[in-house]
Parts: C-alpha cells; structure tokens; sequence
C-alpha cells in the first residue's frame, strides 16, 4: 500500500510538470529537498475520501508510510520518478 500511495504521488507531480507545465508545490519538482510536504497533503485529500484507503489506514500508518518514503531507495520521495519508469516497476501500461 506504501508503495501505490508513493507512486501516485509520484505520478501526479509528473503530470502536473509535463501537462501543465507548472511545479507542484511541496514536491521536488518546486526546488523542496523531498516531496513530503506534497505526499502529507495527498494523503489527508486521500483520508477524506470514503473507500480510497483500506479500513486497517490509521494516523500510525500514514506516518509509518511517509518515513518509508523518506528512506526507501525505490520508492523515495526525494527522487523523481518518470511514468514510464512506474509503469516498468508496476509492469503495467
């Protein structure tokens, strides 16, 4: 779960940059040192939605999730990640 929210994300601050040609703030993409400031703002829009997140999703587990962000190697939100390169790690078009 860590990993899809991560790479949503992701996705979403590409988007952003190729479709709009603008920077999304908080991301990597705005000159920040990682995307977290992003990543806590798309996980309360998340929260906020009924269904999105499993029903285990507690405040633990989204911190828990944010510091495996900040340490993962492959799933890191200090790093930018292009779609063709989620699309090869989720073998999915």
């Amino acid at each position: 779960m860590f990993k899809l929210l991560i790479d949503c994300l992701r996705l979403r601050q590409e988007d952003v940059y190729k479709f709009e040609g603008d920077t999304m703030s908080g991301t990597i993409y705005n000159e920040e040192t990682s995307s977290k400031r992003a990543f806590r703002a798309f996980l309360r829009k998340a929260r906020q939605v009924d269904g999105l997140l499993p029903p285990w999703w507690c405040d633990e587990n989204e911190a828990e999730c944010i510091r495996y962000g900040m340490r993962s190697a492959d799933f890191s939100l200090e790093c930018a990640q292009e779609k063709s390169d989620i699309q090869e790690t989720w073998k999915d078009e």
